[in-house]
């Protein structure tokens, strides 16, 4: 039997979506909060057992301990960097971290709508919020929205709802830092379903002024392995591990979406 990497690749969603939904099976429509926190614990065991050991991966929040001790809301993951610092408070997966040691925060939804993906989006917002009050780079932190159903229903029109949500918001604008560190992204760096589309979002500012950028992609079963390798990326170039290494996540297969990319300039 020969090695095949995408046979590979693609079982991580599959194991993922197989396990989500074998409760799913069982309580129906019921119970739907301990359904969501199910897929929360599923997603943070996978985040385990595919990246280093330094890198703590649990859910809570991000505290800058000032003399107001200004906090992020309550974060489904949180990846930290254990060899730049540790959590000021743990008990279990539930932590409270300073900023300066996290390197992600993920959001973690059953189904995509856009109420949920609003939420998503400003409760990683105010992680961001707190690395722009620091010294720390917007580009040290990772952000992604993570929703284990994408309904067909919604795939047509999505690319509409991510530009009246990342634009068009009035709620959800960049957060303003320091010149010498650069702007804070709009939102999260991913937005993902694990069965099927992927969406990266970038937030340049130049001379010219701002500008956002939203590439659709359509990574079919490889949505969990196009997790890790964003990840890992982001690990990369904060000089975390090591360049030099090939890894099998570079075989992702990625397919463009139509209606993308789409790039608006902001005021």
């Amino acid at each position: 039997m020969k090695a095949n990497n995408h046979r590979f690749l693609d079982s991580f969603s599959a194991e993922l979506l197989s396990q989500a939904n074998r409760v799913r099976d069982l309580i129906g429509d019921a119970h739907w909060l301990s359904d969501g926190r199910h897929k929360e614990e599923l997603l943070r065991v996978f985040l385990r057992n595919h990246l280093p050991d330094n890198i703590l991966v649990a859910s809570g929040f991000v505290l800058l301990p000032t003399e107001e001790n200004i906090c992020s809301r309550e974060q489904d993951i949180l990846l930290v960097d254990t060899n730049l610092g540790m959590p000021i408070f743990r008990s279990g997966d539930i932590i409270v971290t300073p900023p300066h040691c996290v390197i992600a925060a993920l959001s973690v939804k059953s189904t995509y709508d856009t109420q949920k993906c609003t939420d998503s989006v400003e409760t990683l917002n105010s992680v961001r919020n707190i690395i722009a009050r620091t010294p720390l780079r917007a580009s040290n932190l990772f952000c992604a929205a993570i929703f284990f159903d994408l309904p067909s229903s919604a795939q047509a029109s999505i690319h509409e709802s991510l530009v009246k949500l990342l634009i068009d918001h009035p709620a959800i604008g960049p957060v303003v830092s320091r010149a010498e560190h650069g702007p804070t992204p709009i939102g999260p760096d991913l937005i993902l379903s694990l069965n099927s589309l992927g969406f990266t979002i970038r937030f340049y500012q130049s001379g010219e002024g701002k500008t956002l950028n939203i590439m659709g992609h359509n990574y079919s079963g490889y949505s969990a392995a196009s997790l890790l390798h964003h990840i890992n990326q982001h690990l990369m170039d904060l000089g975390r591990i090591s360049r030099a290494n090939p890894s099998i996540l570079d075989s992702v297969p990625v397919e463009p979406l139509q209606h993308f990319p789409i790039e608006r300039k902001l005021p």
